[in-house]
């Protein structure tokens, strides 16, 4: 079986993002699993408010406010992978609490590949335009 693996499926939208990182720092507050988060959770609340405001004045259309926006658009996502990074190694830490550590971080799990082997297999045939197809066992 595979181990659980955290992921943030971050939303193309800025709204999304926002409330994705509240949503974490919200899970991770007080969670004894997480005692010295990197980065700490002040900073993270911080760059969320700072985008808070940027996306406000995007809204408003105030002129060069989405520059301004897309970089501490680009500092949040940052913050969330560092996060995630460390929610990662709390849960590798403690292979058999994983999905748990993971789900109280406010993250999800990555679903489990499933690989699938085709039923049949095209070889050669006697002469270069004949093909054959194989059932597999």
């Amino acid at each position: 079986m595979a181990k659980p693996t955290a992921t943030l499926k971050l939303s193309p939208r800025v709204k999304n993002v926002i409330a994705f990182g509240q949503s974490v720092s919200t899970a991770m507050k007080g969670n004894a699993y997480f005692p010295s988060p990197t980065p700490p959770l002040a900073t993270l609340d911080a760059d969320i408010a700072g985008l808070v405001v940027s996306e406000a004045a995007v809204l408003s259309r105030t002129k060069g406010a989405a520059v301004t926006r897309d970089e501490k658009l680009a500092v949040v996502k940052e913050d969330l992978t560092h996060m995630k990074s460390y929610v990662q190694q709390v849960a590798d830490a403690s292979p058999t609490t994983a999905q748990s550590i993971i789900e109280s971080s406010g993250m999800s799990l990555q679903k489990a590949r499933v690989s699938t082997k085709s039923d049949f297999a095209v070889v050669q045939g006697a002469t270069p335009a004949l093909a054959m197809l194989r059932l597999t066992p």
